[in-house]
C-alpha cells in the first residue's frame, strides 16, 4: 500500500509527460513483480492501493497533457 501511495505522490509532482510515464512504468514493473503480494491485501488495503492508482492514473494524465 504504502509504496503505491509513493508512487502516486511522484506522478503528482512530475511537470512532463516523461516523468509521469517513468513512474508509470516503474509502478507496473513493481506490481508485476509483487501480484501475489497484491493478491493477498485485505479488502481495506485493496481499497487504499485502488484509490492510490486512481490518484496516480490522474496525475499521470495531468503530466501526460499539461492539464
Amino acid at each position: 500500500v504504502k509504496k503505491m501511495q509513493e508512487f502516486a505522490e511522484q506522478a503528482c509532482a512530475c511537470k512532463d509527460a516523461a516523468c509521469a510515464t517513468k513512474v508509470a512504468q516503474d509502478s507496473g514493473d513493481w506490481l508485476s513483480k509483487n501480484a501475489a503480494l497484491a493478491a493477498k491485501l485485505s479488502a481495506k488495503h485493496a481499497e487504499k492501493v485502488g484509490a492510490a492508482t486512481t490518484k496516480m492514473a490522474d496525475c499521470v494524465t495531468k503530466a501526460a497533457t499539461g492539464k
